[in-house]
């Protein structure tokens, strides 16, 4: 805290009552500050903390901007003309960080705030931390104003004893608000990727023969920070089992069985604090086994079994659900594309069959869930929510 002396000459004939009220009347007069709030969050959080700040800071003379800004823009506030102080808050990480920086631009204070359960008190401790800082801001500008004036001095029209002066401390009675921590180190920068695992049941038609095929996929998404970006770009790589199935026509059948992988770039098609749709497309092949018999003991020429690799093409629109920060559910619809579509025939009394013939178009519906295991979480503003 910054004492003010203030030195007074009394008159002659003035007594020491009256000299110590000259002196009183010395001290530099309290001025309205301007300053401007740069806001990072949600609009009910901004608003809030906007209402808080003006009955607070009104109390000590000081006027409110308010701005809304991205998270970069609140990281590094910039006083503007007429501007007393910039405060720069981010509430989108769920807890604050706070930056203060005086009208000249340079940064007087850094500090961070955790996440609470409670998000009326986490506001209202921002408040309070704020308040404190533009205080102390505007206590040390008063001090170096009233510095700065001539001393005031009386003569007197005669030669008289010198009177004593008595110096005029003004002493401001503590704070109850927190201590302002203009030196703290600023927090770590947060990661800008996540990990997750995926695994879903998948049901898919893949010819006019071989009915719904039960199915299950696992795989890992690598995301984007979705708070970061609004596109929130993800890589899905993932594997698919299909139960084995059999094709029959007449006495002459095939036993399927596919394993299938693919590689599906995604980006949101739009999103919310707990929830996400996302669309893409990509690519990938399918490994097809199919195994010849017939059903009963009858003159056929069949092939041997048989191996084929077919690359596909693939899109997919996927609608997910949080469940925690770092876990939610999701349905999914994907249209694969067979660019290698092979039949399967055989030959039966002297004529060729046609025993399964796979779908170029197969649609495939899954149901799963996403666990994050590493980085940012799926969503972060549903980690700071109970």
């Amino acid at each position: 805290m910054t004492t003010i002396p203030a030195a007074v000459v009394a008159r002659a004939d003035a007594p020491e009552d009256d000299a110590l009220a000259a002196g009183s009347k010395g001290t530099a007069p309290k001025v309205a500050r301007r300053v401007r709030l740069v806001a990072a969050g949600r609009a009910e959080d901004v608003a809030a903390l906007d209402s808080t700040l003006r009955e607070l800071l009104g109390r000590i003379g000081v006027t409110t901007v308010v701005e809304t800004a991205s998270p970069e823009q609140a990281h590094a506030p910039a006083a503007s003309s007429g501007d007393f102080a910039a405060v720069g808050v981010d509430l989108a990480s769920g807890g604050a960080m706070i930056v203060v920086a005086d009208g000249g631009g340079a940064e007087q204070m850094r500090r961070t705030l955790p996440a609470s359960a409670d998000r009326a008190a986490s506001i209202e401790e921002t408040a309070h931390v704020v308040q404190a800082a533009i205080e102390a801001l505007t206590e040390l500008r008063e001090a170096s104003d009233a510095g700065a004036l001539p001393p005031v001095v009386a003569v007197a029209p005669v030669p008289v004893a010198p009177v004593a002066v008595v110096p005029v401390v003004t002493v401001a009675p503590p704070s109850k608000d927190p201590p302002v921590d203009l030196l703290k180190e600023p927090p770590p920068t947060p990661p800008r990727y996540g990990f997750d695992v995926v695994g879903a049941l998948d049901m898919t038609i893949d010819g006019e023969r071989s009915g719904v095929v039960i199915g299950g996929e696992a795989g890992m998404v690598v995301r984007r920070a979705r708070d970061t970006s609004w596109m929130s770009p993800s890589l899905w790589i993932v594997g698919d089992y299909h139960a084995p199935f059999r094709a029959i026509h007449d006495d002459v059948l095939v036993d399927v069985t596919m394993v299938s992988a693919r590689i599906l770039p995604t980006v949101a098609l739009a999103k919310g604090d707990s929830w996400l749709v996302e669309g893409g497309a990509g690519a990938g092949f399918d490994v097809v086994l199919a195994d010849p018999g017939t059903t009963q003991n009858v003159a056929a020429d069949l092939l041997p079994s048989r191996t084929d690799v077919d690359p596909i093409l693939t899109a997919m629109v996927a609608a997910h659900t949080a469940i925690a920060s770092s876990a939610d559910l999701f349905i999914a619809a994907r249209l694969d594309v067979d660019l290698g579509t092979e039949r399967y025939q055989a030959t039966s009394n002297g004529s060729t069959v046609t025993v399964f013939d796979p779908w170029t178009f197969r649609p495939e519906l899954l149901v799963g869930f996403s666990l994050g295991l590493l980085g940012a979480p799926d969503y972060p503003a549903k980690k700071a929510t109970p």
